[in-house]
């Protein structure tokens, strides 16, 4: 039963494996290599009508119109690596019989140089609008190098990726001149509304200037006003301490005579300066010009 049963499963995965190769055959027999056709990566837009009553004539009649194509995109110094393969590909479907493969092989080099012509059209004309936006001062810098990359991506057959940095390059265009646009009517209406309103911004101006010195002649008045409160309160402070060294030396003996007079002199001192910055704060904050000339020991002597 086992030696049955193993050659029902021979028999069995036999049969299976001849289906898929008999599949994978039906898939590329109009297939050079067996593994893609040229046909299967053609450009975006690329169609095919089948004609009625192909026949032998036709296929030999497209090879030399594909050849004819070719020649033209030769002249007109465009890639034809691509579109040697596809040749390449037409010949040998022709050998194999494959008529309809040759006819589609045909229209898609047609299509394929149909495509590049359409290309250098397009970046002439964009050229041409980068052109004239230069010449009133658009900045066509980002897409004088978009359509830099367009060409390179042309030179190597990346149609699909040209004609997008192509694309990209006719917005930026766009952009650039709005944002010129835009620019310039900000800088119109500012030169508009200067020369409407001239009479009153010179008025603002004024105001505003005014407003400046008295706030900051005010502000200094404040300041000064603190300061000669606190030289006030300083001066109160200083004679109460001599008060008290005076009651420690004559009254309580807690301290020297000698003592005293070192610290009587120092607190003398101080006094003596701020009843000689008290009249310049006070002169300053009734307007007076104040001189200072010299010093003589610390005091200040003022000229008014």
């Amino acid at each position: 039963m086992r030696w049955k049963t193993y050659m029902l499963s021979s028999i069995i995965l036999i049969i299976g494996m001849v289906a898929i190769l008999f599949t994978l055959s039906e898939n590329n027999e109009n297939r050079i290599t067996g593994l893609f056709s040229f046909v299967e990566i053609a450009p975006e837009g690329f169609e095919f009508e089948l004609p009625k009553n192909i026949t032998e004539k036709m296929a030999s009649e497209a090879i030399h119109e594909a050849k004819v194509e070719i020649a033209e995109m030769k002249k007109r110094n465009f890639t034809i690596t691509f579109v040697n393969d596809v040749l390449n590909e037409a010949n040998m479907q022709y050998k194999l019989g494959n008529y309809t493969e040759v006819l589609k092989m045909e229209e898609l080099i047609k299509f394929i140089n149909k495509k590049k012509m359409e290309f250098i059209d397009m970046v002439a004309l964009t050229e041409r609008k980068m052109r004239e936006y230069n010449s009133i001062n658009v900045d066509t810098s980002e897409a004088q190098a978009l359509i830099w990359q367009a060409l390179a991506a042309f030179g190597s057959d990346q149609m699909v990726d040209a004609q997008e940095l192509l694309k990209q390059a006719d917005i930026s265009l766009e952009l650039a001149k709005s944002e010129k646009e835009r620019q310039k009517n900000i800088a119109y209406l500012g030169k508009n509304f200067i020369m409407k309103y001239w009479k009153q911004i010179i008025i603002v101006i004024a105001l505003l200037s005014i407003a400046s010195f008295l706030i900051a002649k005010t502000t200094i008045k404040k300041r000064l006003h603190r300061k000669l409160t606190d030289l006030r309160d300083e001066l109160g402070k200083t004679q109460e301490l001599i008060k008290q060294l005076q009651k420690e030396c004559f009254i309580d003996k807690k301290i020297t005579t000698d003592a005293y007079r070192q610290k009587a002199a120092k607190y003398e001192e101080r006094i003596a300066k701020i009843k000689c910055t008290m009249p310049v704060i006070e002169a300053q904050l009734h307007g007076e010009t104040v001189k200072t000339t010299k010093k003589i020991k610390g005091i200040l002597e003022v000229n008014k």
